[in-house]
């Protein structure tokens, strides 16, 4: 497995079609607007006016099993008095090693701006949506609520996340 830095517009496009993929037998999964998330990683998104992101994919050959965005979001860390990294759009197959691979990747890039923490997952705005759901997978998404499969609490744990905060709805 290798880590890539997505900086090509076929890069983007494999970014953006990676949970279409891993979520093709998830019937309760609704796919986010692909021209949205292809805006978030356009320096014309207005998050580009004061912060600054870095987008990864993880691949095996020719196949992509995850990818993950950092973010130096300068206005958080002003409101918030941190020097935190932010990680967002986070998905990966099953696997703890490939998880850990990404959140590696993004900590180096973080490490690298001087950012000392890693916090999320956070979108580049607050109506992105947040966290990693838990329980009810049975049930309906929620309007910002993200959808993911049972193991993500699992992967993101063993990475060495702690849980900062309950959403209920």
């Amino acid at each position: 497995m290798r880590i890539r830095r997505v900086t090509t517009l076929s890069d983007r496009r494999e970014f953006v079609d990676l949970p279409a993929r891993l979520y093709a037998d998830q019937p309760l999964w609704l796919a986010p607007l692909r021209r949205d998330e292809f805006f978030m990683m356009s320096r014309r998104h207005p998050f580009y006016r004061h912060s600054d992101a870095a987008f990864f994919l993880l691949e095996a050959g020719d196949e992509v099993l995850g990818r993950i965005a950092v973010l130096d979001h300068r206005r958080w860390n002003e409101h918030h008095g941190t020097c935190d990294a932010i990680f967002t759009l986070f998905e990966v197959v099953d696997d703890e090693t490939a998880a850990a691979m990404l959140f590696e990747a993004a900590a180096v890039w973080a490490r690298d701006r001087g950012l000392a923490e890693i916090v999320g997952p956070m979108g580049m705005l607050p109506a992105d949506g947040h966290g990693i759901l838990v329980e009810g997978f049975d049930l309906p998404p929620v309007l910002g609520v993200a959808y993911h499969p049972a193991y993500y609490d699992r992967l993101v744990k063993a990475a060495g996340f702690v849980k900062a905060t309950d959403y209920l709805s």
